[in-house]
């Protein structure tokens, strides 16, 4: 066997920085943010420097004097070297994703280190924002390369599961009284302490067990079952198309949308750009019930909406920095950052009255989770908007026709605004540096695995799931205000207690690409994204056309090796319905995978964990598998960690068959095979010579 140096390539694409700028500390930051008042987490040169999640990390910068200014929206000096390891969306969020940075060592030790700079940080961002944590890296290390798996989470209302549904009071006129048995089963769910982070939860299974009241009876079975089987159906849909290694450049930016102004870069067929590995993805069976109001006074009085960090920046802006209504004129025809913070609201930003019955506190979401190693532009939301369509009556071969490289197909783009990024890990990293760990005397470098466990781990999921969620809640209750606005109010704010933003964003005014923000002028929609989007659907057109591509291609020749490895995998099939059965299925890593091997792989007992040395044991050594960011259908924290510790176990020896006798891979399987979601074999899609 070769030597590890031996199967390494290099990367082309790979930009390291040579050597690190000279008495320099690079430091990561563990960022947590929710994006409904942003463009987008990277740096925008044509818009004022606050209007995205990494100008406003830059402005906390310079205000803490870690950074000595900001030029053009960027910090200023060649030295710094900013950069992160995932980009998010207007409107997404993100949970774990690291920014990194060169700064000064003097500055490093005036201002605390890594813990100094965490607290003087959140004392200056917004709610919205949190850093938490601040550790030491690397020269050579960039975000983007280093991190090799990325793990996103789509939360999805109720209704979406539930077609015809399209909003919540849809869910009461197809299931009548569903929304108040929901009620009841947070409140039992609190109760039992059956909560994660704060967020009581019921596991459909167990939904689907207990036994609803006398009175509306049909109804709540009905929705219990049709929820059950949507789920089924989904997880059914991604085991059998969303899973391993697939070309997905029909799930990107298409080309009729490049035409209408879009400026990325259409993703074709034939580009190795197109190849994705998705590890897994399913909707989790689990139901949690996010807080949406508190009850009113009265018993008949509507619902007092509980909103998030977004909207409350909003209000406090709108009342403690008003828009001069003298300004109106001039604030529409001007094109300076000042003038973008003097214009004034058109009155139309009034809360839409919410539908919900007076006695609902709170609303059912489930969480759609897909992991994998990088992912194209819009792709996670088109995977979910065609997933979407085929549960709501499209047929389920369209999917293979957005697989296929001879086609092109329009496929349905979900909303943002659900979309956070859940865990962004760096093993390869963590790897390079040893067994460097938290306990380390200063200075020392720390594995990202070691920095982001622990308290800081609970920290971005109780972000996740109440600052996040609360923002999600707003968005389909259609109480947060357009982009606009909360900008328009976000500048006139930072134009009062802030002067010298106006400065830093002088540049502005001489570029042609600079649009000022205006408030929105337009009717407050009356319903969400996601109901616009769920009936849009309706009328999808899919548009799917063929694509002359060259015989020899090696696009086409995947088809052809698979079409091959499926038929020698039916022959052996048939041959010997046992063992051989089991050794042809690994032929295919991208078929289908049963439900009950997904759940064995699960379900490992904590017994035969126990057997699997830890890091630094030797030949055949584990190491823990640290957070995923997955969400584990388990009753107490331990069951969680044994099922994440014995999904890593197997896709580490997965990987490295040569380093495992057989009695440590009976340990890690319980003594037979176990196919999991994570059996992505490198050579699936090979090309043949």
């Amino acid at each position: 066997m070769r030597d590890r140096g031996a199967r390494r390539r290099p990367d082309p694409r790979r930009m390291m920085v040579g050597k690190a700028p000279k008495d320099q500390v690079h430091i990561g930051l563990c960022l947590l943010y929710s994006g409904s008042g942003f463009r987008g987490l990277q740096i925008q040169v044509h818009a004022p420097t606050c209007h995205t999640v990494e100008g406003m990390l830059i402005q906390a910068l310079k205000d803490t004097g870690i950074i000595a200014d900001v030029v053009r929206g960027r910090p200023a000096g060649e030295h710094h070297h900013f950069a992160r390891s995932c980009r998010t969306d207007r409107g997404v969020h993100a949970i774990r994703n690291m920014v990194s940075l060169f700064v000064p060592k003097e500055v490093f030790d005036k201002v605390g280190q890594s813990g100094g700079i965490c607290e003087r940080l959140n004392r200056r961002l917004p709610a919205t924002i949190r850093v938490a944590s601040v550790m030491q890296l690397s020269g050579s290390f960039i975000p983007r390369h280093c991190c090799n798996r990325r793990v996103y989470r789509y939360m999805l209302p109720l209704y979406a599961l539930l077609p015809p549904c399209d909003t919540w009071a849809a869910v009461e006129k197809y299931y009548s009284g569903c929304l108040a048995y929901v009620q009841t089963l947070a409140k039992e769910a609190v109760a039992a302490q059956r909560t994660q982070h704060g967020v009581p939860y019921v596991d459909l299974e167990k939904m689907s067990a207990a036994e609803p009241s006398a009175d509306g009876q049909a109804s709540q079975s009905s929705w219990l079952r049709h929820l059950q089987a949507s789920t089924n159906r989904c997880n059914q849909l991604l085991r059998s198309h969303f899973t391993g290694s697939r070309r997905y450049h029909n799930f990107s930016v298409d080309i009729d949308s490049n035409r209408s102004g879009v400026s990325a870069k259409v993703i074709q067929p034939a580009n190795d750009e197109a190849l994705r590995v998705i590890y897994r993805s399913e909707v989790c069976p689990r139901v949690f019930f996010f807080p949406c109001s508190i009850q009113g006074g009265a018993g008949d009085e509507a619902p007092v909406l509980l909103h998030g960090e977004s909207r409350k920046e909003y209000d406090m802006n709108l009342l403690r920095y008003p828009p001069p209504t003298s300004a109106l004129m001039d604030g529409a025809n001007g094109d300076s950052p000042v003038a973008s913070a003097t214009t004034v609201s058109s009155g139309s930003s009034t809360t839409p009255t919410t539908c919900l019955p007076p006695t609902t506190t709170v609303l059912p979401f489930l969480i759609f989770q897909i992991e994998g190693e990088s992912f194209l532009l819009n792709m996670i939301r088109k995977v979910i908007g065609s997933l979407l369509a085929v549960c709501r009556g499209a047929r389920e071969s369209i999917l293979e026709e957005a697989l296929s490289p001879e086609r092109r197909v329009t496929t349905p783009l979900a909303p943002g605004p659900y979309l956070y990024l859940a865990q962004s890990t760096y093993h390869g990293y963590d790897r390079s540096i040893g067994g460097a760990s938290c306990s380390g005397p200063p200075g020392r470098l720390t594995r990202v695995q070691d920095a982001w466990g622990g308290a800081v781990s609970e920290a971005a999921e109780l972000f996740a799931f109440h600052n996040i969620a609360a923002d999600i809640v707003d968005v389909d209750l259609n109480a947060m205000p357009p982009l606009d606005d909360i900008l328009a109010a976000r500048d006139r704010a930072l134009s009062a207690s802030r002067p010298h933003t106006v400065v830093e964003d002088a540049h502005l005014i001489d570029m042609r690409e600079y649009r000022s923000v205006l408030p929105t002028r337009t009717p407050w929609p009356v319903s969400s994204e996601m109901t616009v989007f769920l009936r849009l659907l309706r009328v999808h057109n899919w548009s799917v056309r063929p694509i002359q591509l060259d015989p020899d291609c090696k696009a086409l020749r995947e088809i052809r090796n698979r079409k091959e490895r499926a038929a020698a995998s039916s022959i052996a099939a048939a041959a010997s319905p046992g063992a051989e059965a089991v050794e042809a299925s690994e032929m295919d890593g991208n078929d289908t995978k049963t439900r009950e091997a997904t759940e064995e792989q699960a379900a490992a007992p904590i017994d035969d964990l126990s057997k699997v040395p830890s890091e630094g044991g030797g030949k055949g050594s584990v190491p823990e598998s640290g957070e995923d960011g997955w969400v584990y259908v388990a009753g107490t924290p331990n069951e969680a960690s044994a099922q994440r510790q014995a999904y890593f176990a197997r896709c580490w020896k997965r990987a490295r068959p040569w380093e495992y006798d057989d009695e440590t891979a009976k340990s890690l399987t319980g003594g037979k095979h176990v196919r999991i979601e994570g059996d992505v074999e490198v050579g699936d899609d090979s090309v043949a010579p």
